[in-house]
């Protein structure tokens, strides 16, 4: 998800360069400048996220109180990357045209924000079983 993220968003970020982009049509390959653009995105997200991935995440998928509240959250990656496959467009030449370019930034956006406010309440709701909650790292 994270890849897939990141890949949209250096896209549409990057449209101008991906629009001249010759190697598109015929391959899908992109451009060097969005593929360095999506892998510093990628490390600055797994950067941000490291200790809610590494230290956090584990310790609320052991405790037992919010077992239930598991069974809704794993449909939340899957709602993204369906969002993320509906967004992604057939040529990049389309995100300079209309208004599409600035929704879909501000929509994949708030998808790594969302994430982490999901997360905090679900910290939230696992400190009233004696777990320390921290909400900032």
């Amino acid at each position: 998800m994270l890849g897939a993220f990141c890949l949209l968003y250096s896209i549409v970020l990057m449209a101008s360069f991906e629009a001249v982009n010759d190697l598109w049509e015929s391959t899908r390959l992109l451009t060097i400048e969005v593929g360095l653009v999506s892998l510093g995105l990628s490390a600055l997200i797994l950067i941000a996220f490291f200790k809610m991935l590494t230290k956090d995440l584990p310790m609320l998928l052991r405790e037992e109180r919010i077992n239930g509240m598991w069974d809704f959250l794993f449909l939340i990656p899957f709602m993204a990357l369906l969002l993320i496959s509906w967004l992604t467009p057939e040529y990049p030449k389309y995100l300079l045209v209309g208004r599409y370019r600035i929704i879909a930034l501000v929509v994949l956006t708030l998808i790594p924000l969302i994430t982490y406010l999901i997360f905090i309440a679900a910290k939230l709701n696992s400190s009233t079983s004696g777990l320390s909650c921290i909400l900032l790292p």
